[in-house]
């Protein structure tokens, strides 16, 4: 039977011995790389969560949104690799989701609004504030994301809730809801 290939074919017809030719190109102690995220235990993973958020914060900074994201993502899932094992509701689970897996949601969120991907967006925050509802910035950045989808009622719901627990952001959020009336008087005015 063929393979389509006809030098596999005459391989095929006649096996002999193989020689591969490997080039080196650089040695590496096992400590000078990177291991592969399947390589690590949830011990190692942990350790780097802070290492990760921290990168990711850095190149949030630098405005470079989509390494960020990169980064976020995946401390997100090494929290989901961590906890995994975790009796739901224990304490350490709690810590992990609470310390680190809702700021990563949120940092993703952010990144994920400001490069105009607003569904994303508000599907992260929506994830974060599962975990912790009284999370300020993530009502906050919910109801930016949110109006971003034109679900305007829900983002007014987030940004009353965002001052409900901080009252300082009264005068920012009542800048949103203004911004907001204003989209939708000009989309009435558009529809006429």
């Amino acid at each position: 039977q063929s393979t389509g290939h006809k030098d596999l074919d005459a391989f095929n017809a006649a096996p002999g011995a193989v020689c591969f030719e490997f080039e080196l190109v650089t040695v590496k102690a096992a400590h000078e790389h990177e291991r592969s995220s399947w390589a690590l235990t949830r011990d190692e993973k942990e350790a780097q969560l802070p290492k990760l958020r921290d990168e990711g914060k850095a190149l949030f900074g630098r405005r470079d949104y989509a390494a960020a994201l990169d980064k976020f993502s995946l401390a997100e899932s090494y929290c989901a690799d961590v906890t995994s094992m975790d009796v739901k509701g224990s304490e350490h689970r709690r810590a992990v989701e609470r310390d680190m897996l809702v700021p990563l949601l949120v940092n993703s969120a952010l990144c994920l609004r400001n490069g105009g991907e607003f569904a994303e967006a508000a599907e992260r925050c929506a994830k974060a504030l599962a975990v912790d509802d009284a999370h300020v910035k993530a009502h906050f950045i919910h109801g930016g994301a949110l109006a971003g989808c034109w679900r305007l009622d829900e983002a007014r719901r987030e940004y009353a809730r965002a001052v409900e627990l901080d009252p300082t952001l009264a005068a920012t959020v009542a800048k949103k809801l203004a911004e907001i009336e204003r989209l939708e008087q000009e989309k009435l005015q558009s529809d006429r």
